[in-house]
């Protein structure tokens, strides 16, 4: 311990002498219109020795720290000739470089130099206006990112799953199916780049336990207007979806006002799937199932933002979005048993209506201290979700000569309110050195009643066992610090957060109040000043506290032959994450590590106690679980037509249930590969493939699935219309599930509507007036995922 303080204060006592010997220089990287250029790699050479190294921001400015001189000067951006010139050093201001685009064009650039690049704590993708990023929505922008997965189980990064996604430093608060068809609705065509950050540091929460994603929209334009409309289809036999949406962006003098709206109406949504039950060492019993939903949604969302740039130092800033689903969920269900010969049949219709409201609003204040970057920020938001559901139940059951019906009905409320409100000072100094503090109150609630009632005697009667009111309530309040500096060819970051929490709920049945810290530290050695080999190593303490669905205690009714119940004696998830990464020229990168979990909450199939026929999904916490990475990045280009971009994600996962249990391994994989093709007359063809392995959960799975997607696109009228059709799994290729009990093995196989066969088709029409600008948007801190707050689907 003695050894590490010595060798921290030698560190601070470098970086303090670096800072005091050298006068902070400010310059601006720009291209030959005028257009700010973000990470700008620029470096200062006195002969050969490398004096000073920087990156530039949003708005194409660098500072770097270096005595007065005169030195040669590098400046790398993979979409722009390089510079290198000598200048003299005299002045603080070092004035505005200005780089020329590369003359072969973007589209041989993203192949040539990748648009993905590693930074100090993460992978930065810029997403060019290319044929490749073209009729793209977010989730398929996401597939490309750096070790990004994907699907309708949300955003997960090397392999942890519960990344929470932000855009424009606000968290979208939903997760799973809800986060996937949110990000469907923001195109490639508003996105400037996307930032994966696989592990988070201590300015974020500490749940952030999957690492974070970072969606920054594209620049817009200044007074004036610019905006896009853009209308999809989908269409196939299970799924008939139209999907408009529309952006508009205006800057006036000290206002900038951003508006977006879209909408989903599936005409069609069929989920088909067939379960069948292979019992252990038994030959005389038979049990099938099937079910068909058909999940019809209509849906809107708006959003409106407001800044409003008082002087060059303060902003204030509102956002308010609200959206609203209706979704009736029609569902026909038929079982077959056969047991000793007596066969036993059931046939049930659910119709489920559900809706749901959603309302958000933030307000941020931001006071900027220095040139150099340093700020004030104040920042509060509120959530308001209420969800009602309204659902009647039939069922007819045959056995033998024997014959009965069920009908009964529910009727449900949900009310999720979450506020946060977060002070941070950010403090930027000589030599390049930054160091932050915040503090931030969290407050999340939920407020459930769902009531159940069965038609008995000729009238309706209250299910006591299946009925249940459902309160808690969460404080969390935070503290955090974190420091950075350049040494020499080193990078270094640290940072360490207090989060203490109070869980309240069931009217004092649950009680819950703890304090705990989480350290983060990062250190990137750069083999050269240019950055183009770098190795990169991590670490971070994370927690992953049950969803308040998890505590629930009363039994939630899936059909009649399942149901889930909660586990209140759920502790929380604790995580270490280490992680190493090599990035070679930019693009190809190279990264390994764990995910080291503690108490991990896992859902557990089990037979009811009172009737073998009957399952139940409950969480339960296991002993330990860890996953070990390994993700490869890479782009080929094996001829002059053809781009290639590879993203290969590896996991070992270790699994104990108890702590007396052996370790269970598994081996999982997740791919994803593009191969693009320049075709006659400005046409593009892709072709995509997306691949995982089975995949794991308790004793239950989704197995092996390999998808093929295909698009071919062109640009209209200028450029200013862009189209695309394509069809999406070509071979209609099925998803199936596993679930193991100690009496039986379930197995499920169907087609699920979004991710079946179907052809899109996809319009946009690009409109502007005025100068280019950046975009301004309005910061948002609420970091608490709603994930926590959505009911468990199961696997049923």
């Amino acid at each position: 311990m003695r050894l590490l303080i010595k060798i921290g204060l030698i560190l601070l006592l470098l970086t303090l002498c670096h800072i005091l010997s050298a006068q902070n220089r400010i310059g601006y990287v720009t291209s030959s219109k005028g257009e700010p250029i973000e990470f700008a790699t620029i470096a200062f050479f006195n002969g050969d020795k490398p004096v000073a190294t920087a990156i530039s921001d949003s708005v194409g400015r660098f500072t770097l720290a270096m005595a007065d001189g005169r030195y040669h000067m590098k400046i790398r951006n993979l979409a722009y000739k390089p510079v290198d010139e000598d200048i003299t050093a005299s002045d603080q201001n070092l004035g505005v470089f200005k780089l020329t685009e590369t003359a072969i064009g973007l589209n041989e650039v993203v192949v040539k130099a990748s648009a993905i690049t590693r930074e100090a704590d993460r992978f930065v993708m810029r997403i060019d206006k290319t044929p490749a990023s073209l009729n793209k929505d977010a989730s398929e922008i996401l597939r490309l990112a750096p070790g990004v997965w994907v699907d309708e189980n949300g955003v997960s990064i090397n392999g942890a799953s519960g990344s929470k996604v932000f855009i424009n430093e606000r968290e979208i608060k939903l997760s799973g199916k809800d986060l996937y068809n949110y990000l469907r609705n923001i195109q490639s065509s508003n996105i400037a780049r996307v930032e994966v950050i696989p592990q988070a540091g201590a300015e974020y929460s500490a749940d952030t336990n999957g690492g974070v994603v970072k969606i920054i929209l594209r620049k817009q334009i200044e007074k004036g207007i610019n905006g896009n409309l853009v209308f999809n289809t989908l269409q196939g036999k299970y799924l008939g979806e139209y999907d408009p949406s529309g952006t508009l962006n205006v800057s006036l003098n000290k206002w900038t006002f951003d508006a977006s709206a879209s909408g989903n109406i599936t005409m069609k949504g069929k989920n088909e799937m067939a379960a069948t039950r292979a019992y252990h060492n038994d030959d005389n019993t038979y049990f099938k199932s099937q079910s068909l939903m058909n999940q019809k949604t209509r849906s809107g969302i708006g959003k409106i933002s407001a800044i409003y740039d008082a002087d060059k130092r303060n902003s204030l800033g509102a956002e308010i979005e609200y959206s609203k689903q209706s979704t009736p969920n029609p569902t026909s269900a038929n079982t077959l048993i056969i047991q000793n010969g007596l066969t036993a049949k059931g046939s049930s219709h659910y119709n489920q209506n559900e809706n749901a409201e959603n309302f958000n609003a933030l307000l941020n204040y931001i006071l900027k201290l220095d040139s150099l970057g340093s700020s004030l920020k104040v920042i509060t938001n509120y959530t308001k979700k209420k969800v009602t559901g309204k659902n009647d139940y039939n069922s007819y059951f045959t056995t033998g000569s024997f014959v009965s019906d069920s009908i009964y009905r529910s009727n449900s409320t949900s009310n999720y309110k979450i506020f946060t409100a977060d002070a941070m000072f950010n403090k930027a100094l000589h030599g390049g050195a930054k160091y932050s503090a915040g503090i931030k109150y969290t407050r999340n609630s939920i407020a459930d009643t769902v009531r159940y009632e069965s038609y008995s005697t000729s009238k309706w009667q209250t299910l006591p066992d299946y009925s249940f009111l459902l309160n808690y309530t969460e404080n969390i309040g935070a503290m955090y610090g974190t420091f950075a500096a350049n040494i020499r060819q080193f990078s270094l970051s640290g940072g360490l957060r207090g989060e203490y929490t109070s869980v309240d709920g069931q009217n004092g049945y649950i009680s819950r109040h703890y304090f705990d810290l989480f350290p983060s530290v990062n250190v990137t050695y750069s083999f050269d000043a240019m950055h183009t080999f770098m190795l990169i190593g991590q670490y971070s303490r994370n927690i992953e506290r049950p969803n308040f669905w998890y505590l629930n205690p009363n039994r939630v009714q899936y059909s009649d032959y399942s149901y889930m119940v909660g586990n209140p004696e759920l502790r929380p998830t604790y995580i270490n994450n280490l992680g190493i990464t090599a990035v070679y020229h930019y693009r190809y990168i190279l990264s390994f590590g764990g995910h080291l979990h503690h108490d991990l909450i896992r859902e557990v199939c089990k037979i009811d106690p009172t009737n073998p026929k009957i399952t139940y999904i409950t969480p339960e916490n296991h002993y330990s679980e860890n996953h070990y990475y390994i993700a490869l990045i890479f782009p080929l280009k094996p001829v002059e037509w053809c781009n290639v971009n590879a993203n290969l994600v590896g996991v070992k996962q270790d699994i104990r249930a108890t702590a007396n249990d052996p370790v269970m391994s598994h081996y999982l994989y997740f791919a994803n590969i593009t191969a693009g093709f320049k075709l006659p007359k400005k046409y593009y063809l892709e072709l995509t493939y997306s691949g995982t392995s089975r995949l794991y959960s308790a004793n239950s799975g989704i197995n092996q699935r390999q998808l093929f997607h295909a698009v071919v696109k062109k640009q209209l009228f200028g450029d200013r219309v862009s189209a695309a059709i394509g069809i999406n799994n070509i071979f209609d290729s099925k998803i199936s599930y596993f679930s193991n009990t100690p009496y039986f093995t379930i197995n499920s196989k169907g087609t699920e509507a979004q991710s079946s066969r179907y052809v899109k088709l996809s319009v946009q029409y690009n409109f502007k007036s005025g100068k280019s600008f950046k975009k301004r948007s309005v910061e948002n801190s609420s970091v608490e995922e709603k994930s926590r707050l959505e009911k468990s689907t199961g696997i049923k």
